[in-house]
């Protein structure tokens, strides 16, 4: 009988030692998850806040001021719109992909369809206006051009790689689409023809 205590005891011991071992490593993961996240993400944030350093000087000089404040207008307007578009999705979304163990690809998904649907109505509002806004053609290129930025922020995927906790591969994508941006203003901004 007292071995059988001794034994129940050694038993409970040992669930005690695995039980803090076990949390130990998973809160040994959860802090390493968070320092290498937080790592990458200020990298390509780094890299995000130099890009433009790098670019708008070129920018101005090749198409010159006048022209890059019409695209610089076209730009936040088509910023706007994307905002309406994400309609906070960004946010809601990435909690809920983070907290749900099942089905995230439907998740995915829905967002999808339900940025599509809001974006629908926008864009048809946004051309229209445009249109009757600008009697300049090159205006009107610009600002209709632009709208490619509320159609991508659609197929943005960054919310959902932040809800699956790979935040290295979305700090890698973020950054390799900076480069890219940098390299291609370089590329195909050449003379004041190229303002589209």
């Amino acid at each position: 009988m007292f071995d059988t205590s001794l034994q129940r005891l050694g038993e409970f011991k040992l669930r005690l030692k695995t039980k803090f071992l076990s949390k130990m490593i998973h809160s040994h993961k959860d802090v390493r998850y968070f320092f290498f996240g937080s790592i990458y993400s200020g990298l390509s944030s780094l890299i995000g806040l130099f890009a433009p350093l790098i670019v708008l000087p070129h920018i101005i000089k090749t198409i010159g001021l006048t022209y890059y404040g019409v695209s610089a207008v076209a730009f936040t307007a088509s910023i706007f719109l994307s905002l309406v578009v994400d309609f906070g999705f960004n946010i809601s979304c990435v909690n809920k992909l983070s907290k749900t163990k099942e089905n995230k690809s439907a998740i995915i998904s829905n967002v999808i369809y339900a940025k599509a649907l809001i974006l629908l109505p926008l864009i048809v509002l946004a051309i229209i206006s445009y249109l009757i806004l600008f009697d300049s053609k090159i205006e009107q290129k610009v600002y209709l051009t632009s709208l490619i930025i509320p159609l991508t922020s659609v197929f943005n995927m960054s919310w959902a790689l932040q809800g699956l906790q790979l935040i290295k591969a979305w700090s890698i994508f973020q950054s390799i689409g900076f480069l890219i941006y940098v390299v291609a203003t370089f590329l195909l901004i050449n003379s004041p023809d190229d303002v589209l």
